[in-house]
């Protein structure tokens, strides 16, 4: 089958963890093909205990967007769950909240 000349394969090209309350999220940006990609976030909590053995997975995962890739990814300074996501040509302020289940 022949490849589609937009495809690459996933790479992480950016991330950080957020502050504050919430400085147990790691967010990372994906390139995943083109000039899109999706920002993953990982609750980092209990890693470190038996709940983390099997490895980490995403606990959320953006849909696809434009702007892609993205090379930079920074926590806002006053705002915790609050963090700035640039790429080629745009900048994009992205908000990471808690459900009630408390991930």
């Amino acid at each position: 089958p022949a490849e589609d000349p937009e495809a690459c394969a996933p790479a992480v090209t950016a991330c950080s963890f957020l502050r504050g309350s919430f400085a147990f999220v790691l967010v990372a940006a994906v390139h995943a093909r083109g000039s899109y990609g999706e920002v993953l976030a990982y609750d980092l909590r209990g890693f470190g205990s038996d709940e983390g053995a099997g490895g980490v997975k995403a606990s959320h995962e953006t849909d696809s967007f434009e702007g892609a890739p993205f090379g930079e990814l920074s926590a806002h300074h006053s705002q915790d769950g609050v963090f700035l996501l640039g790429g080629a040509g745009k900048v994009r302020v992205l908000q990471v909240r808690q459900n009630s289940g408390g991930r």
